[in-house]
Order: structure tokens, then sequence, then C-alpha cells
């Protein structure tokens, strides 16, 4: 078992990955100190599969467990969501010293630390993350939040949760078009930090894909979380250094307000996002094309569905939305060089537009 320190002053937690983990969750909770009354989020499906096990090792602490579920899908992903979680939760009692504890993927994971950051100005929440994609990405770093008709995200809170549980086993209940289009976080995570990282991802990414090896998976999710816990480290509340992590971000979110949230999962419009940010690098600051060769490649093994065709001025008007725009000016995420990210202000109408036309010729 592995152990990741987020050091945040008063806000510090650490990240506990290791396979079988949550077979001996119980020993872990009582390390955090947590008691009392517990509220857990999850959807049917994953509740049916973990949820007993969860449930056991909160008891076995001492807390009173209250479980409310969700339905699936980012559809849930809104104010409407959050309202009913604290209808449930002020009715079952749960007070300021309770704790909030998210067990699924990362939509259920920024739902519940929203409701966490403001649910009696504040309290304590646990992330024990169910899917690849939540395991590197939404659960570690405080982002919480829901989204609004007019953008992804755009309603939310910094929140840091009291401590991560991530246990890669939990995958292998994963559907296939789930766990590869994860595996494009870890690539945007090597992409932006380290190029021989990327290179090995690349080499062995249908063995990861295949969960072939498992060892090989767990060290590339300690890896990625090594890596975004020290950008979040250097910048918990996203300045400059955070942003890196929105390579492919942009233009993924997008790809997914404007063809309707639920036709891509978040990881397929990311990976698409990353290509496209891949070409407009070729033009804005002269990333090779031998370089965005290697960066499309392993994206490409993935099995992406296939785009529908693209409404280029509504995809312009959805990045003008972007959490990441600045009085009208978006910020981009680049590669000079795969490891190398740069962020900047200098893309043209036109090298967007390229952008998207190469999707749709590469994924149409």
């Amino acid at each position: 078992m592995t152990t990741i320190n987020i050091e945040l002053g008063t806000r510090s937690y650490p990240v506990h990955v290791g396979v079988g983990l949550v077979s001996s969750l119980d020993t872990y909770l009582k390390r955090t100190g947590i008691s009392g009354h517990v509220g857990l989020v999850s959807s049917k499906k994953i509740h049916q599969l973990y949820g007993a096990k969860v449930e056991e090792a909160f008891g076995i602490t001492g807390c009173k467990v209250s479980v409310v579920l969700i339905p699936d899908g980012e559809e849930v992903k809104n104010l409407s969501t959050v309202s009913n979680l604290y209808d449930s939760f002020l009715q079952a009692g749960l007070d300021r010293a309770s704790t909030l504890v998210s067990l699924g993927g990362g939509v259920i994971g920024d739902l519940t630390g929203f409701v966490a950051a403001t649910l009696f100005r504040g309290i304590p929440y646990i992330q024990i993350p169910t899917t690849l994609l939540a395991m590197v990405d939404a659960s570690i770093g405080g982002k919480t939040g829901v989204n609004h008709p007019r953008g992804k995200n755009l309603i939310g809170a910094f929140h840091q949760p009291q401590a991560v549980f991530i246990d890669p086993t939990l995958v292998h209940t994963l559907p296939q078009r789930e766990l590869t289009a994860a595996l494009t976080e870890i690539l945007k995570v090597a992409a932006i930090s380290d190029s021989a990282f990327y290179e090995q991802l690349s080499q062995n990414i249908q063995s990861l894909a295949s969960l072939s090896n498992m060892q090989l998976l767990e060290d590339a999710v300690i890896r990625a979380c090594r890596t975004k816990a020290q950008i979040v480290i250097e910048d918990e509340r996203e300045g400059n250094r955070r942003r890196v992590l929105n390579f492919g971000h942009t233009l993924g979110h997008a790809l997914e307000a404007t063809l309707g949230y639920g036709t891509l999962r978040h990881g397929e419009a990311v990976g698409l996002g990353m290509v496209a940010a891949g070409h407009i690098s070729t033009r804005a600051t002269n990333l090779s094309q031998s370089e965005l060769e290697v960066l499309i490649a392993p994206i490409t093994q993935l099995n992406l569905p296939t785009l529908p065709a693209l409404d280029v001025a509504s995809l312009q008007t959805s990045l003008q939305h972007d959490k990441k725009t600045r009085d009208g000016v978006i910020h981009f995420v680049l590669l000079e060089a795969i490891g190398r990210p740069i962020i900047t202000t200098q893309v043209t109408e036109r090298q967007i537009e390229d952008a998207l036309n190469e999707l749709q010729r590469r994924f149409g």
C-alpha cells in the first residue's frame, strides 16, 4: 500500500493506494479519527457491489451510516440532485460533526464534495473512488461542483477531502468503455509531465486496457496521483500551475456540452480534446508533427466512439463559457513537447476550427 500526502497545511490529507484496500478499510479509517454520523452517497449498482464492505468498515469504527443512492450519469450532476441530497441528509439527522463519504465515480465524488462544502457551511468528506477516472482525477485536489446548462462544472467550490482511499481492483467491475476512456486521463497526466512515462503508457496501453497486468495498472495510478498531488500542492486553487491539468479539457468540455452530457464519457472527451490541443500546438507552439503522432498513437488505440458531425459555431460559443475563459479570452493548455506544457491565450478561431476538422477526419 502506498500513501501520498497532499501537504496543504490544515487542509492536508492522505491518498492511500493499494490493491485490496477496501477489504482493510476500517484499519485506515481509524487513523482519520472519523466518528459520529456518516452520510454515504453512492449509486444503486456501486452500492450493491461494495456498499456492504464500506458500511461494515465504518460500523467497526463506531460510526452510524445513512445511505443515499442517486442515479448514474452526468445528467444528475446538477443543483436539483444537490437539493435532494440536502433534504435526505437533514432528514436523516446529520449535523456539523458529521462526515460525508463518496462511493462511486467522478460525478458522485463531485456532488458529494459540493454538498460537503456547502451543508452547514462545510463539513468533512472522504473519497472512495470506484472508477479509474475518479481515482486519478476527480478524487484528488478538492475541486467540487455541478454542471449548468451553459457549461460543465460552472457551479462549485474548492473543498479538500479528509482522506482518499483508492483500490485499483475495483476497476474490474467497470464496463470496458469506462475503463478505456479513463486511461486518457492517465495519458494526459503523463503528457504534461513526463515523456518517458508517456512512452511507457503508450507501449503498454493494450495491457492496461485489458487489465492483464494489475501491477502495471497500480503503478500507473500511483504515478498519476503523485503528479497531480504535486501540482495541487504547488497550486491549490487553480492558478497558472494547476491549469496544466486542463490539457485536453477545454475543447473536451465544449464537446461534452455541445453534443449533450452523456453522449461522450468525460475521458473520451478529454482524449479527443488532447488530440485537438496537440493539433493546435503544431500551429501555435511548434510541436513537431512527429511528437503529435506520438501523442495521438495510444489515444487512437482506445477505440473512442465515432464523432457525429460537429457544429463548429456551437463549439466556439461553448468555449466562451468555459470556466477557464477570462474577459472573453480562452486560456488553452498546449504542448511545446510531450512533458512540456504551456498556457497561452494566443489561439485563433481558425486554429480551433482546423483542429475540430482534424478531429472529424480522424474520429468521424
